[in-house]
């Protein structure tokens, strides 16, 4: 293990000491196929984790609005819509021998009303980190 290993696995224990959203739990799903729906992996068990930073930020989408043309006209770029983005980041010490895969789906124990959602997407955020793309599934307002 290098120097820079060991200082980016100090720093991500560190962001979560001071940035930790609380505890999570990982309900592992089976993908849908063609003639069935998703359900429990009967495979895989679901686990809890203690800490996580969980980010649910505004995030703005510009659109091209109007025709485009080849020509001297300009484009209209205005913001047609605000929007949430929602992404976890797990440091994987907290994981186990645990693994999370796309479909799978997270409750946070800090956040009841929120419910479940769903990871859209799994992907490295460093060495000792994961990041996951979330999508509301079940939030009460």
């Amino acid at each position: 293990m290098s120097i820079f290993d060991r200082a980016e696995r100090i720093g991500s224990r560190a962001v979560d000491a001071v940035m930790h959203d609380g505890s999570f739990t990982v309900y592992p799903q089976l993908k849908a196929t063609t003639n069935s729906r998703a359900g429990a992996d009967p495979n895989r068990a679901e686990f809890s984790g203690r800490r996580c930073i969980l980010s649910l930020l505004s995030v703005e989408s510009g659109l091209q609005l109007g025709v485009r043309k080849t020509y001297r006209e300009s484009n209209d770029f205005r913001t047609v819509s605000i929007g949430r983005d929602f992404y976890v980041s797990i440091d994987r010490a907290y994981l186990g021998d645990n693994e999370l895969k796309q479909g799978d789906l997270i409750s946070f124990a800090d956040y009841p009303k929120w419910g479940r959602f769903k990871l859209s997407a799994v992907k490295p955020d460093g060495k000792s980190r994961v990041k996951c793309d979330l999508i509301a599934m079940d939030v009460e307002t």
